[in-house]
C-alpha cells in the first residue's frame, strides 16, 4: 500500500486494516514463541514495551547481561533509536472498537494452550 492510500484512510479504516492483515501474523507468531519458550527449546527473556519506556537504561543493561559476550558488540549500539513513525505509546490496543478487540480475542482462542497476557491479550 502507498502512503497516500494509507492516509486516506479513516482512523478505523486504519485499524480494520491492521487487524485484517497485520494481527493474525502477530497472533501466529506470539504462539510461535510461546510455544518454543514453554517446551524448553528456548531460553527467552520478555522485554515489556512498558518497563523499555519507562526504564530504558537498565532494561537495556538486564537484556545485555543476558547477551554474555555478544553484550561487547551490542553496546556499541544505539539504545534510544525510536523511528518517526513508532508513536511509542502504550495500551494503543485499548482504543480499538469493540469488533476489532473481539477479533483479536477469537484469534488468539485458536490457541487454547497459549498465554497470551504478555501481549495484552
Amino acid at each position: 500500500m502507498d502512503e497516500r492510500t494509507w492516509l486516506s484512510f479513516s482512523r478505523e479504516d486504519k485499524m480494520r486494516f491492521a487487524m485484517m492483515h497485520a494481527a493474525p501474523w502477530y497472533i501466529h507468531f506470539w504462539a510461535g514463541w510461546s510455544s518454543a519458550i514453554k517446551s524448553h527449546q528456548l531460553d527467552v527473556h520478555v522485554v515489556k514495551y512498558e518497563h523499555l519506556l519507562a526504564n530504558p537504561g537498565e532494561t537495556f543493561s538486564q537484556v545485555l547481561a543476558l547477551c554474555g559476550e555478544l553484550a561487547l558488540a551490542l553496546t556499541h549500539t544505539d539504545a534510544v533509536g525510536f523511528t518517526g513513525k513508532n508513536k511509542a505509546i502504550v495500551g494503543r490496543g485499548e482504543t480499538f472498537g469493540q469488533e476489532l478487540q473481539d477479533y483479536l480475542k477469537q484469534m488468539a482462542q485458536c490457541y487454547p494452550n497459549i498465554d497470551f497476557s504478555p501481549v495484552g491479550l
